[in-house]
């Protein structure tokens, strides 16, 4: 194996897109389920790898194990258990569910899995861009831009939409912008759960993807009594 001197600089959207949308495309139809071989990790977080050919419960096992790693980590508090778990029975059936439904084929492919600005670099030597420190496996392609949209990391929208241009959204692709949505709520979890003091800044964001999402496909799935946002934020 080679040591590799990085430059501490991450690529722009172009180039990381491309690559990004390559490994997807290259590695689509490896597998006909999605899942892992072999036991990794998300920073501290073991990954429940498996195989599963229903990617909606896959991602479910996967976003409840980072909450529960949270919750070891940070405690809970009633509004953030209570809208996870109006999330995990509403929402993600509602938006997970169709990709493999009336007849539509979602083909998993490799993700790097934490595909964020600390693990991405150039090469001192070439200037080509590098990547490292994956938390692989095999799942839908736009579950990696997820990271993209989250409040630590540096790729802003300009990257999400390069992505777009080289990987066209999964059908119905009309809710594209809300899947993305619900796949960066993991890589807030895992940041809130993984960092030393990153709860506090990460949690409401959280919550206010969460609410956005109930708000909009299970308006009337609360019955706490204690209703959910009044409106909803972009």
């Amino acid at each position: 194996m080679e040591f590799l001197h990085l430059i501490s600089e991450h690529p722009d959207p172009e180039t990381i897109s491309t690559i990004t949308a390559d490994l997807h495309r290259r590695s689509a139809g490896e597998t006909e389920e999605f899942g892992f071989p072999v036991p990794n990790c998300h920073g501290k977080i073991i990954q429940p790898n498996g195989w599963d050919s229903d990617w909606s419960r896959y991602f479910t096992d996967l976003i409840t194990t980072f909450y529960n790693a949270d919750i070891a980590v940070n405690g809970t508090e009633a509004t953030y258990s209570r809208l996870f778990e109006l999330l995990r029975q509403h929402v993600i059936p509602r938006l997970l569910k169709p990709l493999q439904a009336e007849g539509r084929v979602l083909q998993p492919c490799l993700v790097h899995g934490d595909l964020w600005h600390e693990n991405t670099g150039l090469n001192e030597g070439t200037y080509e861009p590098m990547v490292y420190d994956a938390s692989a496996f095999y799942g839908h392609n736009e579950y990696e831009v997820g990271t993209w949209r989250t409040v630590f990391v540096a790729f802003d929208e300009s990257y999400r939409s390069q992505y777009r241009l080289h990987y066209p959204p999964s059908e119905p692709s009309e809710e594209w912008e809300d899947r993305n949505r619900l796949y960066s709520i993991p890589f807030n979890i895992t940041h809130s759960a993984g960092w030393l003091g990153a709860a506090e800044t990460t949690r409401p964001r959280i919550i206010e993807d969460m609410r956005f999402l109930i708000n909009k496909y299970a308006p009337n799935a609360d019955d706490s009594g204690n209703g959910l946002a009044p409106e909803m934020h972009g």
